[in-house]
Formats: structure tokens, C-alpha cells, sequence
């Protein structure tokens, strides 16, 4: 898709009287929609990378005793802590329904082969796909579905587009109506497929018992809310409701009036088929104001994703308390260099402002201006407290590249360098050599990081003062039978997050197993 900008140009007089129904029924004004096609329309300023982060340059790679010593902290405190457990799908758009709808829409087997289809795409996952079909957790239906099509056409290149259809459109699959965290993922007891939601709230509840309180979170879309109802109350056993007891879930949706407009390749407003205008959810970033609304002591960020595999269940859980332990002494650290500084009885001492200096580089990743030097004790104090009263989260980073996950990079920001999770797509794509700092980045983020948004005094943040306040960047997709450009927002632990402080822990591979594509169907 050509996703060249133009200069904008004024649409609101291509407006009908039934648009603008649809904007008061949304609670936007026809102004804000301009605003909206004008942002996509406008190269915005792009993130810019002065190098990646690495072990011992933003990474910790945590030593066994260090490891040993959290655990046993957490042990110790945790019972007295509230949790909020805020899980979102890594994008609320579907790249698995995504994939299955382009090849529906577009392979026509009269004009060419699968295989053909698969290589000019690049479409591999789907010829995995349908090579294991088998496995589907729902192909006895399939199967039952596909009764009504010709028994010789089944294996053919025709046989797969039928195929496509049924777990789209088909009765008792339907996928083209299922939120992501309603996919089934694997096969329990060898007789039910267990979903996305089902795997995380059985995953949280089994950490119920050593906090205070579990709040667990789940972002999901507001036309869905009755399917969630349906699962929750199908697992809600007498069992399940027992240990229930400290445990609460909530459910978060997108407020429609952040859903966004999309244009074609001409740049025009994407219609729906009775001319009405396609609006689309603008990623997870839309979630701040919900984290902004929690006042638990930890708040821990995951993704839906990542519970493809059983095994790595209770390893996972231990490795996200060493995160939580880690935020608790790391908040503890600053808040006692905040009061101290802060306290109107201190004395001005340079050699400890200077050690205070060193401390918060190396164990928050803070890198002060480099006129600082040119500054007063009482100065270069303020600042530092400054830099360390904001929110602070610590994240997981693994050594090695998933496609389409961000990365953590040392940026240029305001007045010299700062740590932050950039996305991909907030790229400067145009400059090659940006493209080959942020390829040859190590680590990437898998989502999983613990929170807290707390200051020094008891206080909460206001997290709308520490996030990018660009209004977003174009986000190509595809929907029905056309490449589109979406608006999607700065992400919610890209740059809704992007003035935190951001500690980074290393994070072995083989705990994150995140179901995404079409293969995990299968797997």
C-alpha cells in the first residue's frame, strides 16, 4: 500500500447528515474527525534511536542470589499488597482473522495455485496452517461444516478457500465475531479448548492466594462483553468461585469516542458497505485513562498472548514476582533519595549528590543533562529529584527479535538521553540508517512489565503528564478486500509511557510463548 502523505485537505464538507448523526451518537464532532484525518495525513516527528539498550547499558541481567534475595522479599510482603492485574490483547485488530480474510478475499484458485499464492504473499504460516489442519481445536466442526461442499473438492486448492469460509462464517466457529482472547489455544483434558481469557484468569487465580487483594483487568471490546460473560460464568465452578475470594475481574472497554477513522490508498475515508464510515480501535494506548483510574500498590501489564504453553505457566509466575519485587526495593531506593533531598533540614552535600548521580543512572537508567556539571549542589539536587519523582515500571527485555514487538532504545529526548520501549512503526522508515540501529537492537519486550504509579508522599500521578502527546501515526492493515491506513495511537507502554522511568530485566527466552498467528491454531 502507497502510504505516501499528502498535504491535508479539508473534509468536513464530504460529511452527510447521517455522518454527523453517527458523530453525536459517538460523542465527537465532525471538527475532531478532521483533526484525525489531518494526523494521518501529516508526517509527525519520528522517534529518534541514538543506540540500543544491552546488558550492563540499560539491561540487568539479574544474578541467582539477587534473584533468591527478591523472591524471599516478595514472600515477606506480598500478603499485605494489592495487585492489579491489567492484561490487554497486543492489538485489538486480528492478525490471525486478518490473514484467513485476505486469502478469501483475494486467492482465486481458477488463476492461480495455493503454493503460488503462499510464496507471492509470503503467506507461510497459512501453508502450515492448512498442512495441520488436523490440529485444529475445532476441525471435528469443520469437518461436520464442510458436509454440505463436494467430498471430492476438499483436498483441492478449492477445498481450502471452503475451508476458510467455515472457520470464518461458519456455524458453532465464526471466527470473523471473535475478540483474540476468546481463541481457543489448547486442548484441556483432551476434550475442551481453552481460550486466551480462560488461560489468564486461571493463570492470575492461582496467584490470588499471595496478595491482599488480586484485581484482575481485562481490556477487551465492548461488543464482546457478553461472550466474556458466557466464559466466565461457564468456569465459575463452586471450585473456581472458592478461591474466588480475594479475587475480582473487571472488564475495560475502548470508550467509542477514541475510535478512529481509516483511509484507502487514494487517501479517502474507508466506508462500510451501506456507506456508513469504518471506525477502528486505535491500539491499547487508548487504555491509559483506566490505568491512570487504579490505585492498587502494583499494577502488573501483560498481554493476552503469552500462555500458549502450559510448561512455562509456573516459571512465568515466578519470574513476574521477581519483576514486582524488583519495583518494590526500586521505589523504596527512590522514594528514600527523594525525601532525603527534599527534607528542609538537609544540608547541601556535593560529594553525596554526586554518588546520588551515579546511584540512579545505574540502578534507573537516568542520565542527567550534561550542563548539569554547570550547576549548583541545590540545583543539580532539585533536578535529581526531578528526574526520579515520576512513575517507575520494570520491565522484561529478551535477548533476541520477535517480529512486529518493540524495543528498548536509548532516545534523544528533551534535553539528552532517555531510555524507552519504541515501537516499529513510530520509525523515521525514510532514514536507512535508524532502520539498521533498531535491526541490530539485541533485546526486544515481550509486554510483561510491573508498575507502580505511587509518589514518594502517597500520592497518585496523573499519567497524562508522562506520556508523548502526539496524537498517533498511521498503521497499515487489512480490512474486508483492501490494505487501509489506520490512526493508532502511541501504544500503552510505548509512548503513553514515554517519560516513566524504566528499569529492564532480562527475561529468558523460553518464558515467552506468545500466541499470535495461525500456527499457534495448531500447535
Amino acid at each position: 500500500m502507497d502510504i505516501s502523505t499528502p498535504a491535508p485537505q479539508d473534509i468536513t464538507s464530504n460529511f452527510s447528515e447521517l455522518d454527523e448523526a453517527e458523530f453525536r451518537l459517538r460523542g465527537i464532532t465532525k471538527e475532531i474527525v478532521r483533526n484525525q484525518y489531518e494526523t494521518l495525513m501529516i508526517n509527525r516527528k519520528e522517534v529518534h534511536i541514538l543506540e540500543g539498550a544491552q546488558e550492563e547499558n540499560g539491561v540487568v541481567k539479574q544474578e541467582k542470589a539477587t534473584v533468591k534475595k527478591l523472591k524471599q522479599q516478595f514472600k515477606k510482603e506480598s500478603k499485605n499488597l494489592n495487585l492489579c492485574h491489567f492484561i490487554v490483547s497486543s492489538n485489538q485488530y486480528n492478525e490471525i482473522v486478518a490473514t484467513l480474510e485476505k486469502f478469501y478475499a483475494q486467492f482465486d484458485p481458477e488463476k492461480e495455485s495455493f503454493g503460488r499464492y503462499v510464496n507471492r504473499n509470503q503467506s507461510y504460516q497459512l501453508a502450515t496452517f492448512f498442512r495441520k489442519i488436523k490440529r485444529f481445536p475445532f476441525y471435528k466442526t469443520l469437518q461436520q461444516n464442510l458436509k454440505k461442499h463436494n467430498e471430492s473438492a476438499r483436498h483441492t486448492d478449492l477445498g481450502k478457500l471452503h475451508m476458510t469460509h467455515e472457520i470464518l462464517y461458519g456455524a458453532n466457529i465464526n471466527f470473523n465475531t471473535l475478540p483474540k482472547m476468546l481463541f481457543p489455544f489448547y486442548k484441556r483434558l483432551k476434550k475442551s479448548s481453552v481460550t486466551l481469557f480462560e488461560g489468564r484468569f486461571l493463570q492470575a487465580l492461582r496467584e490470588g492466594s499471595k496478595f491482599k487483594h488480586v484485581a484482575m483487568q481485562f481490556c477487551v471490546p465492548s461488543k464482546s462483553q457478553k461472550q466474556f460473560n458466557d466464559v466466565l460464568n461457564n468456569i465459575s465452578t463452586p471450585r473456581v468461585i472458592k478461591k474466588m475470594k480475594n479475587v475480582t475481574v473487571n472488564f475495560i472497554h475502548c470508550p467509542v469516542q477514541s475510535e478512529t477513522i481509516c483511509v484507502n490508498n487514494k487517501n479517502e475515508i474507508v466506508r462500510e458497505k451501506d456507506n456508513s464510515i469504518l471506525f477502528s480501535t486505535p491500539g491499547h494506548g487508548v487504555y491509559l485513562s483506566a490505568l491512570n483510574e487504579i490505585k492498587d500498590d502494583i499494577i502488573y501489564i501483560s498481554g493476552a498472548e503469552n500462555v500458549k504453553s502450559k510448561k512455562i505457566q509456573l516459571p512465568l509466575n515466578r519470574f513476574r514476582r521477581v519483576l514486582m519485587s524488583q519495583l518494590l526495593s526500586s521505589r523504596r531506593l527512590a522514594d528514600t533519595i527523594i525525601t532525603e533531598l527534599r527534607d528542609e533540614n538537609y544540608q547541601p552535600n556535593p560529594q553525596r549528590t554526586e554518588e546520588v548521580i551515579r546511584l540512579i543512572k545505574k540502578e534507573f537508567n537516568i542520565v542527567l543533562p550534561s550542563e548539569i556539571q554547570n550547576f549548583t549542589t541545590e540545583e543539580k539536587n532539585k533536578l535529581i529529584c526531578e528526574y526520579l519523582d515520576k512513575p517507575l515500571r520494570v520491565c522484561a527485555a529478551i535477548k533476541g527479535s520477535q517480529p512486529g514487538e518493540s524495543k528498548p532504545c536509548w532516545i534523544s529526548h528533551a534535553n539528552g538521553k532517555h531510555l524507552a520501549l519504541v515501537h516499529p512503526e513510530e520509525l523515521n522508515h525514510l532514514s536507512e540508517e535508524q532502520d539498521i540501529l533498531y535491526k541490530n537492537i539485541e533485546y526486544y519486550v515481550p509486554g510483561e512489565m510491573a508498575c507502580s504509579i505511587q509518589r514518594y508522599n502517597g500520592e497518585k500521578y496523573n499519567l497524562a503528564e508522562y506520556c508523548d502527546n502526539k496524537e498517533g501515526f498511521r498503521s497499515v492493515r487489512f480490512h474486508k478486500d483492501q490494505d487501509i491506513a489506520c490512526l493508532q495511537r502511541p501504544g500503552l507502554w510505548n509512548g503513553n509511557m514515554l517519560k516513566w522511568n524504566t528499569i529492564l530485566i532480562e527475561m529468558p527466552q523460553r518464558l515467552y510463548q506468545p500466541f499470535k498467528g495461525l500456527e499457534d491454531l495448531i500447535s
